[in-house]
């Protein structure tokens, strides 16, 4: 049961993704803005990524056979390894287009921190390779990312980077003035990222670098020291830009109610009916039933209340 922690952890954030200066105001050159638009496509499919995660978690945990059906599966390949696989809305618009898979590590039995490893796969073809860092803390969950990707629509290569040294913060909206500003949850913190159409062959070469800049309380976020040009070397400063990062979801994906059937080595098991219900705007309440029990008690193991992106 190592992972049920998790649920909150990650719930918190619902979130994947490092501060100020740059070209200033003015607008960006016309064919930079369709760049920094397309980077902040990038970023929100990886963020996307860590919203489908924790939910498809809980799905695996509390339902397998639902989950089966979903395309969601998880397999512990060592102690507090597994393998996943799960489908994923990588453009925030509320329908899956992609799918995700890998490994991801828990850093102790209550996973309250972890590593993933693995690949998304668009469905033109597009594909996001790399490794997220996470670990919780008292103030939330703290995520870092070295992330490539490849579109072979057009050519383009990307970085997204979070250091681990400056990992992005990541809570519930609604906390302390937090709006969402990465995919349904509230980042603060810096991503690096980079753009380059060196692969398509023929295609005018093109050189493009910003800062992602976080904050709680900003619903868009503004890209910095945006750097445009032929090459690396010959890139120049141009304007701030600012984009959306939000994606399309509802408090109402969590509502529902599981039964499960568990086993902990070397001779616990059980039988429960959980249910997740939303008693508040950011708020899923989850309890529990011990099959022939006729009340719901509350769950110690994940907490009583989870906060979660609206």
């Amino acid at each position: 049961m190592r992972m049920r922690k998790l649920m909150c952890t990650l719930a918190l954030a619902a979130a994947a993704g490092c501060g100020g200066g740059g070209g200033g105001g003015g607008a960006l050159p016309p064919e930079v803005q369709p760049l920094v638009d397309y980077m902040a496509g990038q970023t929100r499919s990886a963020a996307s990524f860590m919203e489908h995660f924790p939910q498809a978690l809980v799905l695996a945990l509390l339902d397998p056979a639902g989950a089966a059906a979903a395309g969601i599966a998880f397999s512990e390949t060592s102690p507090g390894t597994y393998d996943f696989s799960i489908p994923v809305d990588s453009d925030g618009d509320g329908t899956a287009d992609a799918a995700a898979s890998g490994t991801v590590t828990f850093g102790d039995p209550l996973a309250d921190s972890g590593i993933i490893d693995g690949v998304l796969t668009r469905s033109d073809g597009t594909s996001i390779t790399g490794r997220i860092v996470f670990a919780s803390t008292a103030a939330g969950l703290e995520v870092s990312c070295a992330l490539t990707f490849t579109d072979p629509t057009n050519g383009y290569f990307g970085e997204i980077t979070v250091l681990e040294t400056e990992p992005i913060l990541v809570k519930a909206p609604g906390t302390g003035g937090a709006v969402a500003n990465l995919c349904t949850a509230s980042g603060q913190g810096n991503a690096y990222v980079r753009l380059t159409n060196g692969t398509l062959a023929g295609a005018a070469p093109f050189y493009l670098e910003a800062i992602l800049e976080f904050l709680f309380p900003a619903a868009n976020t503004s890209m910095t020291h945006i750097r445009y040009g032929e090459s690396e070397s010959s890139a120049e400063d141009v304007s701030n830009a600012s984009v959306n990062l939000s994606c399309t979801a509802s408090i109402q994906d969590w509502v529902g109610t599981f039964d499960t059937e568990w086993f902990c080595p070397p001779g616990e098991a059980g039988a429960e009916t959980h249910t997740f219900t939303v008693t508040g705007p950011n708020t899923v309440q989850i309890s529990k039933a011990e099959v022939g029990s006729p009340t719901p008690t509350a769950w110690e193991m994940i907490k009583l209340v989870c906060r979660v992106s609206s």
